[in-house]
């Protein structure tokens, strides 16, 4: 069924009005709105995680590893990166059971109270 002419108006007026973020942070927030797991962002601390323990984190690695070089350097910032993303994902796994677990333990409780009845 084809559109009607009001209505491909009445989308492009609306359109017109949704220019998304204005302000610099409000680009800023809106660039991350994708954000689920954090594998594949651009930004390696992401919001909630802190950046100065990134920093000894970083720290730690570059006082056992010494590099020598630039490329040595970007070795070990390809490591930290790595070992941050890592603490994320497992943290994000351990949420993600246990969220399984509660609602697991939910349709059990709504079986067991369909039984009774």
């Amino acid at each position: 069924m084809p559109v009607s002419q009001q209505k491909i108006q009445a989308n492009r007026r609306n359109a017109a009005k949704s220019t998304g973020p204005r302000t610099t942070r409000g680009k800023q927030r809106s660039s991350r709105n994708a954000t689920t797991h954090g594998l594949y962002c651009q930004h390696l601390v992401l919001p909630g995680e802190s950046e100065q323990i990134f920093q000894v984190l970083r720290e730690a690695w570059l006082l056992r590893l010494s590099p020598q070089d630039v490329l040595e350097l970007l070795i070990v910032d390809r490591i930290v990166a790595a070992a941050w993303k890592l603490q994320r994902l497992q943290a994000a796994e351990s949420l993600i059971h246990a969220q399984q677990a509660e609602r697991m333990w939910e349709v059990e409780q709504k079986d067991r109270q369909q039984a009774e009845e």
